[in-house]
């Protein structure tokens, strides 16, 4: 299960790497409302639960097999904040902590024998090296609630993966 944008290169790449391996990849991408799209493509509203519900219930259960991986990445699209606007801001939130919130209650909900953990994505959060730009601080909401996901709930095993802020097409290897 992939949450990604419809124009991330990099999650794409991650995608067809999965396919080829022999993998079935749902994705799952921002939308206004649960939908759909065919070719293992759904579209939820990231404000909806009702939309993470009926994804879950539609698509992973005992009866239909387990779900081999879940991995988050529609905060990587985010704009850096010097381009924030209050709108941009609510839908930073709507992509990243909401709609995370939500998958992780969904997972949280089904079996733990077909519930593997959550991979949380971010870009340049965690400044690790000394000189390198500012971190994308639209992100950090994201990283903050992976902690608590991981601290409350330790059974889920929430992960977080912070891709290198400059280095865009190291993405694919870094996953």
């Amino acid at each position: 299960l992939v949450f990604q944008n419809s124009d991330d290169q990099v999650m794409g790449k991650v995608t067809e790497q999965l396919v080829s391996l022999g993998e079935t990849v749902i994705i799952v991408e921002p939308g206004d409302q649960y939908e759909n799209a065919g070719d293992n493509k759904i579209k939820i509203n990231p404000c909806s639960q009702e939309d993470y519900n009926r994804l879950f219930q539609e698509t992973f259960n005992e009866d239909k097999g387990t779900l081999g991986g879940v991995l988050h990445s529609w905060s990587l699209g985010l704009p850096g904040m010097d381009a924030f606007s209050l709108k941009e801001i609510e839908n930073s939130q709507e992509l990243s902590i909401v709609s995370a919130m939500y998958l992780a209650q969904n997972l949280i909900n089904i079996n733990k024998n077909i519930r593997p953990p959550p991979f949380l994505l971010t870009r340049g959060v965690q400044n690790i090296d000394e000189g390198m730009a500012m971190g994308n601080i639209a992100q950090a909401p994201l990283w903050g609630l992976a902690r608590v996901i991981s601290v409350e709930h330790i059974n889920l095993q929430c992960k977080k993966i912070d891709l290198h802020f400059e280095r865009n097409e190291d993405g694919v290897d870094q996953l």
